[in-house]
């Protein structure tokens, strides 16, 4: 039995169309972190992350920074830089950590 062109082709926009839209996906979170709330602290101090995931720190007080790395030894892979009460500075990750 030999198939049309166009039944092979419908077939395969019907799997194209169900790989994009049928498979459920996770969505993104957007984590809020304030920074410097009563002193050099995060809160909350840690997050867990996946991949998409973004994190907002809003700034509670003035002189602090979120960088990525350990004091004294930023990693470079973000750096919000010093900044002010009020200000806010978002990362999205494309790696899941904590």
């Amino acid at each position: 039995m030999k198939q049309s062109p166009l039944r092979l082709l419908a077939v395969i926009c019907g799997f194209t169309l169900l790989m994009l839209f049928g498979v459920s996906h996770v969505s993104a979170t957007t984590f809020n972190v304030t920074v410097g709330d009563g002193g050099f602290i995060f809160t909350p101090d840690s997050v867990t992350i996946q991949v998409g995931d973004t994190v907002q720190w809003t700034w509670a007080a003035a002189g602090h920074s979120a960088t990525a790395g350990t004091p004294g030894q930023p990693s470079g892979f973000f750096d919000s830089g010093i900044l002010s009460q009020g200000a806010t500075f978002s990362h999205t990750f494309n790696t899941p950590g904590s």
